[in-house]
């Protein structure tokens, strides 16, 4: 039956994708079904990129039924990116919903180059993000590089949004590979390192490049590290944490027995594996290899405690190589126990180089592969090639027997980094594509390569979901996802009318509690009483006034009133009658033994405070102004103002006020009864004091330098004389001595200060309108001027006098602040004047009387 497989695939190479159902229909005839066993169809595909380049190296499907993504990415907004770039190439994640419809995505990265290998959901519903970064503190990294590269791990939330991010290095490149949650909530994390004991890295390199392994917490906070190696090269690419809590790393190694590798090497580089306790401690490690060359890439461990172990090799038959090559470079995997001991292997190849990137078992106990391939139709591989390399999905049995296999492409590049299984029992297959829309491409590139992703078909058809966030089995109809299985928190059923109490879903008794618990839109099967209290009469009351309650409805119900908490004896009529304070309510019972309790009426009884008028007794005020009365003031109160007997109209606030005399009282009040009346107080308006002015010589003081003002005056008055609208400082007495013209009055206040003010009179000088101003100002000078307060004072008359000059200087106010006389010359006066310190800064008048002729001028002083 061989011979005939091999001569049909033959004859059905060009045409292999389309006849390969009618193959597999041949076959099942000829009792070699396995050949094609349940071999699933791809579903859709959906890329994602920018601009640039895009290379995706994770994904996981989240708790949703959805899909993260995550690679890297050199693209400014554009396509399906939104964010610029940071540096050379960031972390890209890409959220998708559970048919591969982008949701959101997000970039995250320093100012050089960040390369992401491992993006999973936590437990907390946020994402844990691992790889390596060149950057320094820039753009989302939030602490300085250690090394030429560091591994570089960054936590965010259910929506992408930033939560902490932590660097771990030493000083040479540290290239984080693989990452994991762990049960204590926190993160083993493992890549390749070449950096001695220095930065974070505590134990010594013991070759060209060593497996490093980082433990840290749940807030990223390292708590050990440990290195792997042996006198050559390793290199790491898988980390997991195993059923007995330790763990499990794998990769490829160049070196023989030293350091922590116990075996010889085979070829010129070896699968490498290494099991250690849960604090890293190494238990043992094991070697797996032929005479060529062997790149583990994918370790998983099994149901059975053991582990497969994946990747690709160019060696025939040879050490713990069991097959011949296909090709250049085949799929090769291991199966071993829980100790590393090898149970068997299987290769799989064509003609070409195919090189497997991704195995786990699935969930009937076999196994599922994938990398890419470059083979046509030859060997393993049943399907042609659509590029230059293509997808290459590999299903076996739980002994590594093969069942089926699948090729999936663009006329250019693909390589796929990993395959998961979905919820529904399909296949997910992750890489990235240089192709356009062809082949198996249903979308056009975005850029030079894309994200892109592939379903293969399962066994379960999606369906509609329904959030249950009560938990009692019943959902929302307004809050659904579409899935393949139920995710946690959601349940088919959609009838849920409140999906925040668990009491109320259709599955209930409704009891009258004023709600629909069972659903059926009616509430407490219209049985809920309507129930209120009314009472009679004006609340707050009267201490001691009865107060009737009265409860509806009136009939058809039981009644129970209740004060402060408590029942009332025999108070069971719809009426109740109380002249105490307090809480009321009452229980309300029908036929259908529904309850209700209205809101209960708080009465409260008023005593009112003394009735108090602000001011009290007697108040004299002005004649001409008005007296403000204030009694107590209360929102609850209502007031009406008396005067004698005789109730005022109008007044009935808290406040009142009057220009009359009379004795005033209020009266305070809540509702119509309960009044308090106040004492009176007695209001009087003062008369003002007569204000009169009677000057005692001539108002002309032009011979004379002044005139008296004289107020008229009584017993308890006080005077302030002023100048214009200015109070003259010191003016306080009955009598003032005016020395400059000007408009004067006297304020005259009585004992009562009851002021007014008299009629002004005016002081005039009319000498001074004898003579020229400027004969004036030439005859009588002053410097300097402006003064400090020492000036000279200088005047030469045409005549030859000997007459005195009486000279003066006086204020704004005409009040004098120097006085002094002094004889001419022939006709001259020459006089140093000295008031420094004696005057403010200020303009003052300089005049010098001479023979009943006056002659002033302007003095500026500043100090």
């Amino acid at each position: 039956m061989n011979y005939y497989l091999i001569y049909i695939k033959k004859i059905l190479q060009p045409q292999a994708r389309v006849l390969k159902t009618f193959l597999c229909a041949f076959l099942i005839l000829a009792s070699v079904s396995s050949y094609c066993q349940n071999e699933p169809v791809k579903e859709w595909d959906v890329r994602f990129g920018g601009s640039g380049s895009e290379g995706l190296y994770s994904v996981q499907q989240t708790a949703d039924n959805g899909f993260i993504l995550g690679g890297d990415s050199d693209s400014p907004p554009s396509g399906d990116k939104t964010q610029p770039s940071q540096g050379l190439t960031d972390y890209w994640i890409v959220k998708t919903d559970v048919l591969g419809n982008k949701q959101w995505d997000k970039r995250y990265g320093g100012d050089k180059k960040e390369q992401l290998y491992s993006a999973q959901q936590t437990t907390d519903g946020g994402y844990i993000l691992a790889g390596w970064s060149e950057s320094g503190i820039s753009g989302q990294k939030t602490q300085p590089s250690n090394g030429s590269s560091d591994y570089w791990i960054l936590k965010v939330n259910a929506n992408g949004n930033k939560q902490w991010d932590a660097r771990y290095g030493g000083s040479g490149d540290d290239e984080l590979r693989a990452l994991e949650q762990t049960a204590d909530g926190g993160y083993i994390m493992a890549g390749t390192s070449n950096s001695g004991i220095s930065g974070d890295k505590t134990q010594i390199n013991k070759g060209e490049n060593d497996f490093w392994m980082v433990k840290a917490d749940a807030n990223g906070v390292k708590q050990w590290d440990k290195d792997f190696g042996g006198s050559d090269i390793e290199e790491l690419n898988a980390v997991h944490q195993t059923a007995d809590g330790g763990y499990i790393l794998g990769g490829w190694s160049r070196s023989g027995v030293s350091g922590d590798k116990s075996q010889p090497i085979q070829g010129i580089n070896d699968y490498w594996i290494v099991k250690t306790d849960e604090n890293g401690v190494k238990l043992w490690d094991a070697r797996y290899g032929g005479s060529e060359h062997e790149y583990l890439y994918s370790l998983e461990q099994t149901s059975d405690g053991g582990y497969i172990i994946g990747g690709y090799s160019e060696s025939d038959i040879s050490g713990d190589k069991t097959q011949m090559g296909q090709g250049g470079y085949d799929f090769w995997i291991v199966k071993t126990n829980e100790s590393g001991v090898k149970q068997w292997d299987a290769t799989f190849g064509g003609s070409g180089y195919d090189k497997l990137k991704s195995i786990i078992q699935t969930l009937e106990g076999g196994y599922i592969m994938a990398g890419w391939s470059e083979s046509g139709i030859s060997g393993d591989k049943t399907e042609v090639s659509l590029g230059l390399s293509d997808y290459w999905v590999i299903k076996t049995d739980a002994n590594g027997a093969k069942t089926w296999d699948s090729d999936f492409g663009g006329a250019n590049d693909e390589k796929v980094h990993r395959v998961l299984q979905t919820i529904d029992g399909g296949f997910l297959l992750a890489g990235h594509t240089f192709s356009g829309q062809n082949g198996d491409i249903s979308q056009p590139t975005q850029g030079a390569n894309d994200y892109w992703i592939l379903k293969l078909s399962g066994s379960a058809a999606a369906q509609t979901f329904y959030e249950d966030a009560d938990g009692d089995s019943y959902g929302d109809l307004n809050s659904d996802t579409l899935s393949f299985s139920a995710p946690a928190g959601y349940v088919q059923n959609s009838s849920d009318c409140n999906d925040a109490n668990s009491n109320i879903h259709p599955g209930e008794v409704d009891v009258c509690n004023n709600l629909d618990d069972n659903c059926d839109l009616i509430i407490d099967e219209n049985a809920i009483i309507n129930s209120t209290i009314i009472p009679e009469g004006y609340l707050p009351a009267c201490a001691g006034e009865p107060v009737v309650l009265n409860a509806y409805p009136a009939s058809g119900v039981l009644y129970q009133w209740w004060k402060n908490g408590h029942p009332i004896p025999g108070a069971t009529n719809k009426k109740y009658t109380t002249t105490e304070g307090g809480l009321f309510e009452v229980m309300e019972t029908n036929d259908f033994n529904c309850t209700a309790t209205p809101e209960g009426i708080s009465i409260q009884r008023i005593k009112l405070p003394e009735a108090v008028i602000t001011p009290e007794d007697v108040v004299n005020s002005c004649e001409g102004e008005t007296v403000t009365l204030s009694a107590n003031d209360n929102s609850k109160f209502t007031y009406q103002w008396y005067n004698g007997t005789t109730k005022i109209v109008g007044a009935t606030n808290a406040v009142y006020t009057t220009d009359v005399e009379g004795s005033f009282s209020v009266e305070e009040s809540v509702g119509p009864n309960c009044p308090s009346i106040s004492s009176p107080t007695i209001v009087n308006f003062i008369p003002k004091p007569a204000a009169e002015v009677m000057a005692m010589g001539d108002l002309d003081i032009c011979l004379t330098g002044s005139v008296t003002l004289k107020a008229i005056y009584g017993a308890g008055i006080t005077y302030q004389w002023k100048k214009g609208t200015s109070n003259i400082i010191g003016a306080t007495n009955k009598f003032y001595k005016a020395t400059i013209p000007g408009n004067y009055k006297v304020v005259v206040t009585n004992g009562f200060g009851c002021s007014k003010t008299s009629p002004v009179i005016t002081v005039y000088e009319s000498c001074k309108l004898q003579g020229s101003l400027a004969n004036t100002l030439l005859q009588l000078l002053l410097y300097p001027n402006p003064s400090d307060g020492i000036f000279t004072l200088y005047m030469q008359l045409s005549h030859h006098s000997t007459d005195v000059a009486s000279i003066h200087v006086t204020n704004v106010l005409g009040q004098d602040v120097f006085t002094e006389k002094a004889s001419l010359i022939d006709g001259g006066l020459n006089l140093q004047i000295q008031i420094r310190d004696k005057v403010p800064e200020g303009i003052y008048l300089v005049r010098a009387l001479i023979d009943n002729v006056a002659y002033s001028t302007q003095l500026q002083i500043f100090n």
